[in-house]
């Protein structure tokens, strides 16, 4: 995709609704996405990197009003606008998709380990030719081999285990079914039932047989939505690393840490630092 059109990017920093998430009171900020990352909040970490990536041509960001104005201060080069937080992510999204032109790049708040490179690296291998929603992911093989000891959810499939990593790409005009279908699945979250009523029986006793391949999971998505998806695993284990819970905290903490650490010194002397 890298002589596509530029597009622009949703950042999803919502909350829901109730009481605050107890990651807010542990850290004592308002909103999720203010979690300090290295003496920066983690949404700015988010921005940063999108601002780098040159596909990326504007930036909005789903928020709360309350948040709004901090977020703004945090902005980049690239202009930044902002959508409500609808009531679920699948709206949110929904919502932004109608109103972008040359397609939609979206990632979240609580993702501050992204890289332009993994940016970069999903974007080439998107072929809106060939279809019009895709996914990152991590294989399980790579984020284990990088962290051992750290718990992560895989989806497994019989030709692929894997995480996701926050990181989707929809086509304009043409990837609305699909979000339509997701909007749908979490209007019935609740009911379980029905939810397996609208994924289909077939689908899901295929996958608790450790039957689904990745390609039959494509052709039941197809055959739901209309819409071709596909799933596009990044090279590196960070990409899987999101903040929903302390632990996750920890981990990014370190990482960005290890990172800063790696970082040659800027200066006259970090050419030669870097062998250049």
């Amino acid at each position: 995709m890298s002589d596509a059109p530029t597009l622009a990017a949703l950042v999803l920093a919502g909350r829901r609704p109730g009481p605050p998430d107890p990651m807010e009171s542990a850290e004592g900020v308002s909103h999720k996405a203010f979690i300090d990352i290295g003496g920066a909040p983690m949404i700015a970490r988010v921005l940063k990197t999108l601002d780098a990536v040159d596909a990326v041509r504007e930036v909005v960001v789903a928020a709360p009003a309350e948040a709004q104005e901090r977020i703004r201060s945090l902005a980049g080069a690239k202009p930044l606008s902002f959508a409500d937080a609808a009531a679920t992510p699948a709206t949110t999204v929904h919502e932004a998709l109608t109103r972008s032109e040359g397609g939609l790049l979206v990632t979240t708040s609580d993702h501050p380990l992204l890289t332009p490179g993994m940016v970069r690296h999903f974007l080439k291998k998107l072929d809106p030719t060939a279809f019009s929603a895709a996914a990152a992911c991590v294989d399980a093989a790579t984020y284990l081999a990088a962290y051992p000891d750290t718990r992560r959810t895989f989806i497994r499939l019989s030709d692929l285990s894997f995480s996701g990593a926050n990181l989707f790409w929809f086509k304009t005009d043409a990837a609305e079914p699909l979000l339509l279908f997701w909007r749908a699945l979490e209007a019935k979250r609740k009911n379980p039932m029905a939810m397996a009523s609208s994924i289909g029986i077939s689908t899901l006793v295929l996958y608790a047989a450790g039957l689904m391949t990745s390609k039959r999971l494509f052709r039941a998505i197809a055959a739901r939505t209309g819409v071709e998806t596909r799933l596009v695993p990044l090279p590196q284990a960070e990409a899987a690393i999101d903040v929903d819970k302390p632990e996750d905290l920890i981990l990014a903490r370190r990482v960005f840490a290890e990172r800063t650490a790696a970082t040659p010194p800027a200066g006259p002397s970090a050419s030669a630092h870097r062998g250049d």
